[in-house]
């Protein structure tokens, strides 16, 4: 092979120089087009793709799709502080003396409750599909055909005496309604309707617990029961509404169902699964090992 001079040398030392150069000078090109620096804190640069990135993990579970510049000032403020403090408590982690060992086996038991994770959510975008929807909207118009609804509040408490007295208290008020809500709001058990005044919207007939539904059933429009018991306590019943089932609109529903698959989905995975698993606590597997 022939032996290069001097020229030779710095020639290709200074192609190499300028081709690394230009390399460099793309690189923080394209970091300048592609990760802007949107603020600083303490002197730290922080960049839009880093924005973007936790701003996409923030939303995940909403489904909103807003960008950094959409959200009010206060709100890019705590947000970029929070960026700060996550890089400031990084920092001062790997700076401290932390048991690595059982930041090790949290990292493996997060893996894996995040692979199980991924699994279940895979398997019911798989699932749940707009045919399955659609399905699922054609069962249940045929399910709720010319069956009977009703528009209900209630109030719910604990025992008796006192559902009493609220029923002969509202009974003898001109404008029942009203004072109804109000006792609801300042009574009720039932924290999922109370504050709107018991109400529990249209409900199917057939759904109710068979006491509550054979009172309901003899109830005028406006009327207000006796106490009745359920499971749940004492209840008593403004009946604002019946009709004949009114079949809501897809799109209306759609989501409801949606969710309604989900749920479906995963329970009959669980159920599939721990059906007929035979499970035994050791000291009752080892008792009847030894035929005690």
């Amino acid at each position: 092979m022939k032996k290069l001079n001097k020229k030779q040398k710095l020639t290709i030392f200074i192609s190499i120089f300028l081709a690394i150069l230009a390399i460099f000078a793309l690189f923080y090109t394209q970091k300048g087009k592609n990760d802007a620096i949107i603020a600083t804190a303490n002197g730290q640069n922080i960049y839009q793709q880093e924005i973007d990135k936790k701003l996409q993990q923030v939303l995940a579970a909403t489904g909103q799709n807003l960008q950094f510049k959409d959200l009010p000032k206060e709100a890019r403020m705590a947000f970029l502080q929070d960026i700060f403090l996550e890089r400031q408590l990084d920092q001062m982690a790997q700076n401290a003396n932390l048991n690595q060992a059982e930041i090790d086996k949290e990292v493996a038991e997060y893996r894996r409750s995040a692979i199980r994770q991924a699994y279940l959510d895979n398997l019911v975008e798989q699932k749940v599909n707009e045919a399955a929807i659609k399905a699922e909207y054609e069962k249940l118009k045929k399910e709720i055909n010319g069956k009977q609804e009703v528009h209900l509040s209630h109030i719910v408490v604990a025992d008796f005496n006192k559902a009493a007295a609220l029923t002969q208290k509202i009974k003898k008020k001109s404008s029942k309604n009203d004072f109804f809500a109000k006792m609801a709001q300042e009574n009720s058990i039932d924290s999922s309707n109370a504050k709107n005044g018991g109400d529990l919207d249209y409900l199917l007939l057939e759904n109710l617990d068979e006491n509550f539904a054979a009172v309901v059933q003899k109830l005028k429009i406006g009327q207000i029961s006796d106490p009745i018991q359920t499971g749940f306590g004492w209840h008593i019943v403004l009946l604002h509404d019946k009709r004949t089932a009114q079949i809501p609109d897809f799109a209306e529903s759609r989501e409801t169902i949606a969710e309604n698959l989900r749920q479906k989905t995963i329970e009959d995975l669980f159920e599939k699964i721990t059906q007929n698993a035979q499970i035994k606590i050791s000291s009752e597997a080892k008792a009847q090992k030894s035929g005690k």
